[in-house]
């Protein structure tokens, strides 16, 4: 997505080919396992290699193994098609409709759609064990090293921080129109799921603010 190709190529349907030819030949920005940088190249390349090891799409795959199993029955791998409400892009105090989007672009990096219900379905699902493996959410909150040796605040696709002195394990995402904010509290066991439909929404200055209102103080 930082690639000078991505804007005015999001409209246009593409195969894997095609767009990993956009960046398959690019020097790489550092070598393997000397640093860490979140890159939606990266999750798409993910995606691939879970239809490979798989031998199912993606978009199967995660009904199989995430969707059913979770209880998420209002979620699904989005196509062009698919109906979504619409989303909208802020200019100072004026909005318009955000620029159109194939979700062959994003693919496994962002073309999952959900509600809230369900965000907290799959959240409690793998906070629980339900999921395969059921040690999911113990793998993925472990820290990466980054190349000073030291911690980064980041795990295997989330985020671990502290908000207003709680621990907190989250993570946002935006896509043309849209924003979105899944934060679990684990030490007081709280949930919080915040959706918008406009780009850009501040997500996380509405969770600094639900916290101090309705979370207990430290």
């Amino acid at each position: 997505t930082g690639l000078p190709s991505c804007m005015p190529n999001m409209p246009n349907d593409v195969t894997h080919a095609e767009l990993v030819a956009r960046f398959s030949s690019l020097p790489l920005d550092f070598d393997p396992g000397t640093d860490w940088r979140y890159n939606n190249s990266g999750y798409y390349l993910l995606g691939m290699i879970v239809e490979a090891a798989s031998g199912d799409r993606y978009a199967d795959y995660l009904e199989a193994h995430l969707f059913g199993p979770a209880g998420m029955n209002h979620s699904d791998y989005e196509t062009s098609a698919t109906p979504r409400a619409e989303g909208y892009r802020r200019n100072g105090d004026t909005f318009s409709v955000a620029g159109p989007i194939s979700m062959t672009q994003p693919f496994s990096a962002g073309a999952t759609a959900s509600t809230a219900p369900d965000l907290i379905r799959w959240q409690r699902a793998l906070v629980n064990g339900a999921l395969d493996p059921p040690d999911a959410f113990e793998r993925i909150t472990s820290d990466a090293v980054d190349a000073g040796g030291g911690r980064e605040r980041y795990g295997f696709g989330i985020g671990m921080a502290e908000l207003g002195g709680r621990r907190v394990i989250s993570h946002g995402g935006g896509i043309n129109g849209f924003a979105s904010l899944l934060a679990y509290f684990p030490e007081s066991d709280h949930t919080f799921v915040i959706r918008a439909n406009t780009e850009g929404f501040n997500a996380g200055g509405v969770l600094s603010q639900l916290t101090r209102a309705l979370l207990p103080e430290e």
